[in-house]
């Protein structure tokens, strides 16, 4: 199990620093509401946690940097009660969506589903083909 590691807030530290003068790091610590290991790695480094280095800047791009401005506060603003599946399904779909579908194909176009395109015709069903999984219908057998 990998270690997890839980801010603490600078009263806990503050707290922990006091209760330190009296009593052991682990009495100490469980009073100010964090674990031992966190309490020796207070005494490695007892500066408070809002003096501490800030937290890193993003390590990758932002994806949704390009049409944030242009496309989704728009949306936002045009329709407050949206749900952002919504404004993400419609985000992007102008000239610049990248679809893995190819232009032109039933699934692009929305005339029908993949589902649909695999089950078998009416027609096909009642005169006792076999159907998507390859078994007949059981009035087929005698």
């Amino acid at each position: 199990m990998g270690s997890v590691r839980v801010h603490i807030h600078d009263y806990q530290m503050r707290l922990y620093i006091k209760l330190r003068l009296t009593e052991g790091p682990p009495k100490a610590a469980a009073r100010a509401g964090f674990s031992v290991a966190t309490a020796y790695r207070i005494e490695q480094d007892p500066r408070l946690p809002s003096q501490k280095k800030a937290p890193r800047e993003r390590r990758r791009q932002d994806p949704l940097a390009e049409i944030f401005d242009a496309e989704v506060v728009p949306l936002l603003k045009a329709a407050p009660g949206v749900r952002p599946v919504a404004v993400f399904g419609r985000a992007g779909a102008g000239p610049r969506s990248t679809s893995a579908t190819p232009p032109g194909t039933p699934a692009a176009s929305g005339s029908t589903s993949a589902r649909a395109e695999c089950a078998p015709a009416p027609a096909a069903r009642e005169a006792g083909a076999a159907g998507p999984s390859g078994r007949f219908p059981s009035s087929a057998h005698p």
